[in-house]
């Protein structure tokens, strides 16, 4: 049996966060992308820089959008329906433009 992400990682949700001591300040939780990091070859990553000026966007919105076409490609949520945001808004256009650029 598969086990999801979520099923993996709600160990992190379930703890609960350590009381501070009276007087002690404590700033609200933020909801801040997780930083991953995807180890490619210098060749690699110089076509994904070749790919972002020619699609008059930044290598993350290249990286970001292949994300979304391996969710769709297995039968997933994209990242802005699991996150629900639109946090993809301006990958969307990126992507418009670039296929109007190719054409």
């Amino acid at each position: 049996m598969k086990a999801r992400i979520a099923d993996m990682t709600a160990h992190r949700r379930a703890t609960a966060m350590p009381e501070k001591p009276d007087g002690l300040k404590t700033r609200p939780p933020r909801k801040r992308p997780l930083h991953v990091s995807v180890y490619i070859s210098d060749a690699v990553a110089d076509e994904f820089k070749q790919l972002a000026i020619i699609h008059r966007c930044k290598p993350h919105d290249l990286y970001i959008r292949g994300f979304n076409l391996v969710l769709k490609d297995c039968g997933r949520p994209s990242i802005a329906e699991i996150d629900g945001t639109a946090a993809n808004r301006d990958n969307d256009t990126t992507a418009q433009r670039g296929n109007d650029t190719a054409a």
